[in-house]
């Protein structure tokens, strides 16, 4: 089982994950720093950096590190919606 999840994430990661980092790092992240709002782009920018290592680092899978990569996932997730995305709206379209 701790295989078969790790060969996933490692088939979802470079398909699906990767290109939506990167879209929003070159995107709404960029926008939101030249706006001035540099802690919540670092804070996303250091999640994508742990999560593609926890991606790498799941060549060799563990239970451990499968926990490790859900849990910030789905943290990262649930800060993008609740925090970065709010932030983005005030910053980016404020008469919106």
């Amino acid at each position: 089982m701790i295989e078969a999840c790790a060969r996933q994430i490692g088939l979802d990661f470079p398909a699906f994950i990767e290109p939506h980092f990167r879209a929003e790092e070159n995107g709404v992240l960029a926008a939101l720093t030249a706006s001035g709002e540099t802690d919540l782009v670092r804070r996303t920018l250091d999640e994508h950096a742990r999560l593609r290592g926890l991606e790498a680092a799941l060549i060799r899978p563990s239970a451990g590190l499968l926990a490790e990569f859900s849990e910030l996932m789905t943290a990262h997730v649930r800060f993008e919606e609740r925090e970065l995305l709010e932030a983005a709206q005030r910053r980016l379209f404020p008469d919106d």
